[in-house]
């Protein structure tokens, strides 16, 4: 009798402290949440080369990677072993964040009037100029940005190594990875009149490596399915603070290029001078 109870007791002790066990818990997130940050640069007119020029809004795209959402097979070993040991990503292109390509813009118009170009205006598309603007412009500074992520997310489950599904009783969920942004600069200035190009710069470049780091720690079998879903949604937060990180270090690398290579007194002379000399030979 006392041996019986002694097992029920057991029984009991076990049922409660496997239902007071903690739920699938969030233990690691890399990057944490990161709001990019996209700085303007300043600048004023310091020294008017007699140049009346105007910007294009930055042209180009960015091809983000994209991560498919893992599919569950039938059985408890299906669900917590990946199909492969990598998760194909899916490459898709979208434009540039908004405050990213308005604060380029007003950032590389500041630069050109730091090194003496009369900036009047900036357009959306050279289509939507009128005519009598490109007549007085003697430079249209065309800026054309080509964005890649790069990186990889592979997704790894530690269990305890048994045969009997009964025994594993604890595990990990753990996605890693690295982001990264690579791209060019395309720099191009044109006589709008004749869309005569006058200067071309291409400089590639690269972003730093951002780390992605998701662990989701889970201490009874059937936490397995709900700890697998709490992984894969930090994983997809990993991932867009890991594109805001790039995508800031990418702005600030574009905004040290264009300060570069964008021609400065000397050269923007000259190409002012042969823009005249091709509006003055363009027949009407």
């Amino acid at each position: 009798m006392k041996r019986l109870v002694v097992i029920y007791c057991l029984m009991l002790m076990a049922i409660i402290f496997t239902a007071c066990a903690p739920p699938p818990a969030l233990v690691k997130l890399q990057p944490p949440d990161y709001a990019p940050k996209f700085n303007v640069v300043s600048g004023k007119l310091s020294k008017d080369l007699g140049i009346k020029g105007a910007l294009l809004a930055p042209q180009g795209e960015i091809k983000i990677l994209t991560v498919p959402q893992p599919q569950m097979g039938m059985g408890l070993f299906s669900m917590i072993q990946p199909a492969t040991s990598k998760t194909q990503m899916k490459s898709e292109s979208q434009r540039f964040p908004s405050q990213m390509n308005s604060n380029l813009l007003k950032s590389i118009e500041a630069i050109a009037l730091q090194k003496g170009y009369n900036v009047v205006s900036a357009y959306d598309s050279i289509e939507v100029m009128a005519y009598e603007d490109k007549k007085k412009i003697d430079l249209l500074i065309i800026p054309e940005i080509q964005l890649q992520e790069e990186g990889n997310i592979v997704p790894a489950v530690e269990t305890p190594k048994s045969m009997s599904m009964v025994t594993i009783q604890k595990g990990k969920i753990n996605y890693t990875g690295q982001y990264k942004v690579t791209g060019q600069l395309i720099f191009q200035i044109i006589e709008p009149l004749t869309r005569e190009k006058l200067f071309i710069k291409s400089v590639p470049y690269s972003t730093n490596p951002v780390d992605i780091d998701v662990i989701v720690e889970f201490d009874k079998p059937d936490q397995i399915a709900p700890a697998s879903s709490i992984a894969y949604q930090a994983q997809q937060t990993a991932i867009t603070n890991a594109r805001n990180q790039a995508l800031e270090n990418a702005y600030e690398k574009l905004i040290e290029l264009v300060k570069t290579y964008l021609p400065g007194e000397e050269e923007a002379v000259n190409l002012a001078k042969q823009a005249k000399e091709l509006k003055t030979i363009k027949r009407y």
